[in-house]
């Protein structure tokens, strides 16, 4: 009987089942940005010790980030070793932060130490799967120079190298010998796209490149669907670098995001005029207009989505694009800041309007047919052209409208100019019939 009455005098989470507790404590440390960590469980009490260091799954998210503030020592290199030791054979998602500017790559005392943290990081590459690493160039020479075979297993790569912090001629000696189905480099100026495994890529998020880096890339990466290529620009290019390698056909690429830097209006002609993407679906760039007409009519591609970010448009661009995107249902459109016009171009906005039978031949089709979302970032309302979007295109029958979902506005303003926002009534008066089927949304800013 005291046996008895003492059992119940347990608590509730004394009395759970190990295996329940192995799989709250898999969720608790699940989370790499959470900053939980499996030590914290230890710390409890011996019962809750015990199970944390029996189960693998609990160390399975290796999560260190080093500083001048918070240094490598010791101590923490013998603990990142149990970390991953207890981890079994189990994928390993491993994060990597040394925040740290070596000032003598060959002399720093420091470098050695961290240099070894990576030793016990590669020990492990055979159970890699997601890779975060953000480090200084010799740490990342260091893992290309020890990295021997290519994970099999490898999903994503992330990768920072600062390099702005060293000398712009600073290289790795040897190839990234890596194979991820997702990449992520940022910083990352001495990449060789043709040193990199590209035939498991699927998706590449990239900042920072030459532009005869991503053609590369594209030229390579032959099952790549989705890139984002962020701040494209010229910078340490070589004369083998500045002409692409022939005129590349990628057929698929599904989703791209490009964009120039400092010279949208020189890079984006040169990128646009060397590239067909029959398979793009998704596009959103920042260029002239006029090499986008170019690119959509020879791929011959069915885009649902275009945001065009501070591009640079001439009269009869954007009309002529919407007329090669009959298949278009997501248009986002940004004018440049500096552009003195206060809406669209005058050709796009007349052949949004709606036709007059009796003016119309019967042959003439609907701009934007399956049109569901429109985003709009401009200095001034256009009332005319909103209502243009929304009511039916013809008098006679009243089916004849675009699937219109959402319209939403951004309206730029000077801070000491008077606006108003507020609808005028004879537009209101033919916008009502629709108000249950279209979210009209308008936020108003100031410049």
């Amino acid at each position: 009987m005291p046996g008895i009455r003492q059992a119940f005098k347990r608590s509730i989470l004394d009395r759970l089942p190990v295996e329940l507790f192995s799989i709250i404590f898999s969720f608790y440390t699940s989370d790499l940005h959470r900053g939980t960590s499996p030590f914290t469980l230890g710390a409890v009490c011996r019962g809750w010790r015990d199970i944390a260091w029996s189960t693998p799954d609990v160390w399975i998210n290796f999560n260190a980030t080093f500083s001048k503030v918070l240094p490598l020592d010791e101590t923490r290199l013998q603990l990142a070793q149990d970390f991953l030791g207890r981890s079994g054979r189990l994928p390993l998602t491993i994060s990597l932060s040394v925040l740290i500017n070596f000032s003598d790559q060959n002399r720093d005392p420091r470098l050695e130490l961290y240099c070894r943290l990576v030793d016990v990081i590669l020990k492990r590459s055979s159970q890699w799967y997601d890779l975060y690493l953000s480090i200084p160039p010799p740490l990342f020479g260091h893992l290309c120079r020890y990295l021997i075979d290519a994970p099999s297993n490898l999903n994503l790569l992330y990768l920072n190298v600062f390099a702005y912090q060293y000398p712009q001629n600073l290289s790795h000696p040897n190839p990234l010998r890596l194979r991820p189905k997702i990449v992520d480099f940022t910083e990352l100026y001495d990449f060789r796209p043709l040193e990199f495994g590209w035939d498991r890529v699927t998706s590449c998020s990239m900042h920072c490149l030459a532009l005869g880096q991503v053609f590369q890339v594209l030229q390579h990466g032959n099952n790549l669907l989705e890139c984002d290529f962020d701040w494209i620009n010229l910078w340490h290019e070589t004369e083998s670098f500045i002409d692409p390698p022939g005129h590349i056909t990628h057929h698929s690429l599904q989703q791209l995001h490009i964009r120039f830097s400092p010279r949208p209006e020189t890079l984006g002609p040169q990128f646009f005029n060397n590239i067909t993407l029959p398979g793009l679906k998704h596009l959103s760039v920042q260029t002239h207009s006029g090499s986008l007409v170019q690119f959509i009519a020879r791929s011959s591609c069915k885009l649902q989505t275009l945001r065009l970010i501070r591009t640079q448009d001439r009269d009869g661009d954007l009309l002529n694009l919407a007329q090669l995107l009959p298949s278009l249902e997501e248009l986002y459109i940004a004018l440049p800041y500096f552009d003195g016009r206060q809406g669209l171009p005058k050709t796009f906005k007349t052949a949004l309007a709606p036709h007059v039978p009796s003016t119309v031949p019967s042959t003439d089709v609907l701009l934007l047919p399956c049109l569901r979302l429109f985003y709009w970032d401009v200095k001034g309302i256009d009332w005319n052209l909103i209502r243009n979007l929304i009511v039916p295109h013809s008098s006679v029958d009243k089916r004849i409208r675009r699937p219109l979902e959402s319209i939403t506005i951004r309206y730029r303003v000077q801070r000491s100019a008077r606006y108003s926002a507020s609808i005028p009534e004879d537009i209101a008066s033919r916008l009502r019939p629709f108000r249950d089927q279209i979210a009209l949304k308008v936020v108003v800013l100031d410049r």
